[in-house]
């Protein structure tokens, strides 16, 4: 798990759940952002951008798991 994600598991019960339905809704969106990003960068042959692009991927993947209810429950 990444730094940002065990912090954020760690205060996963703090948010009240409305508050974590707005965070799931943003980083919905910040993960279409990457995905997006990683398609121009395999476009330009950016082997950078695209490496760049797949970790920011990774890190809303891991805060959306620590966002879910049955994490917060845990």
């Amino acid at each position: 798990m990444t730094d940002g994600a065990a912090a954020l598991a760690a205060l996963a019960d703090l948010p009240p759940p409305d508050l974590r339905a707005e965070l799931r809704a943003v980083l919905d969106h910040l993960g279409q952002a990457a995905v997006g990003l990683g398609e121009i960068a395999r476009t330009l042959h950016d082997g950078l951008a695209l490496a760049d692009a797949r970790a920011v991927a990774a890190e809303v993947a891991a805060l959306r798991m620590a966002l879910r209810p049955e994490t917060a429950v845990a």
